[in-house]
This record gives structure tokens, C-alpha cells and sequence, in this order.
């Protein structure tokens, strides 16, 4: 796999995401050269947190949503010494209406904090859902010691096997995007 980073374009046959490296901090055109489903426009709306821009998706699972455009997450995830990214798209502005549990994270959130996004296939041929924290700050989510009021992990599991889970259900999510393209 290719260590540095080529431009992409939304109509480029090879969708083998590429890993730009590690030393450069993570701006919107170093994560737009690892989404495998980006769209058109995508660095002129990026907007990443400061906690984004630090992070190392080659160790750790990274997702997040946009301040100014909620309904606009991207999740990072550590691929084969690399990282795939997904653009995802909130389904609806509002959340469960009761309390539900992410499918990444497995934690427990009260309503409205856990909602439907759809990653879009590459090749064009559909979505792929996915019920997730409205934030896609799941790798924060795993890391609690104790239930809060707002985020209940699941019981009786160390916060390594958390952090397992959600790589794995992360990595079949992309697999998933990825299937048929």
C-alpha cells in the first residue's frame, strides 16, 4: 500500500484508500485522501475538532461530527496499517425517541442520542445504515470506568475489550461499505 498521499476525485476507478503517513497532523485533505465515499465539496464543508487533528487512526477508531453541519460525521478506522475513512449522513435530525444503544460503541444512550447513519456505497449501488452516538464520539465512549447518567457502557467488560469491539464492528461497518465495489 502506497505511504503517501495522491489526490482523489469522487469518479476515480481505484478506491484503495491510501495512508498519508503519520507525522502530518490530520487537516481536511489529509482525511479526504482516505475516504473510500466522499462526495464532491467535501474539504470546502470539513470542519474537524481540534481532538481530530491530533488523533493517530492508525491505533484508535476516530469519528466525529461537524459543529455547523450535524447531519455530516466522518468515522476514521484503522485498516491494515492504514486507515479507511467514511463519510457518513445522519438519516434524520432527531434521535431515537427512546433510549437505545449505539451499534459501534455498544453503549447505552437516553433519547435522542443515538441515531441512524447511512454510509454510501463507492460503486453508487445503495447505503449502508448503521444506529450510532449522534456525536461518533464512540472511542471516547468506550473509554468510561463508570456509567453516567448520559452514556452506559456495557457491564462487565474492560475498557480494552470495548475498544476491541468497536475496532471490530468499525471494521466490519467498512466492509460492508466496501462490499461490491
Amino acid at each position: 500500500m502506497p505511504t503517501t498521499a495522491t489526490p482523489r476525485t469522487p469518479d476515480d476507478a481505484d478506491r484503495t484508500p491510501v495512508d498519508p503517513g503519520a507525522a502530518a497532523p490530520w487537516d481536511p485533505a489529509r482525511v479526504g485522501s482516505v475516504l473510500v465515499n466522499r462526495r464532491r465539496g467535501w474539504s470546502r464543508r470539513a470542519r474537524l475538532p481540534e481532538r481530530v487533528r491530533g488523533a493517530d487512526p492508525r491505533r484508535e477508531v476516530v469519528g466525529w461530527c461537524d459543529a455547523r453541519s450535524p447531519e455530516h460525521g466522518w468515522l476514521l478506522v484503522p485498516s491494515g496499517g492504514g486507515v479507511v475513512g467514511l463519510a457518513l449522513r445522519a438519516a434524520g435530525r432527531r434521535g431515537a425517541e427512546s433510549e437505545a444503544q449505539c451499534e459501534l460503541c455498544g453503549t447505552t444512550r437516553p433519547a435522542g442520542h443515538v441515531t441512524v447513519f447511512a454510509a454510501a456505497r463507492p460503486a453508487g449501488d445503495g447505503e449502508v445504515a448503521v444506529r450510532a452516538c449522534r456525536d461518533l464520539a464512540c472511542a471516547e465512549h468506550v473509554r468510561l470506568l463508570r456509567a453516567t447518567p448520559t452514556l452506559r457502557p456495557r457491564a462487565g467488560t474492560s475498557i480494552a475489550e470495548r475498544e476491541r469491539a468497536l475496532h471490530e464492528r468499525c471494521a466490519a461497518l467498512v466492509g460492508a461499505v466496501l462490499a461490491g465495489a
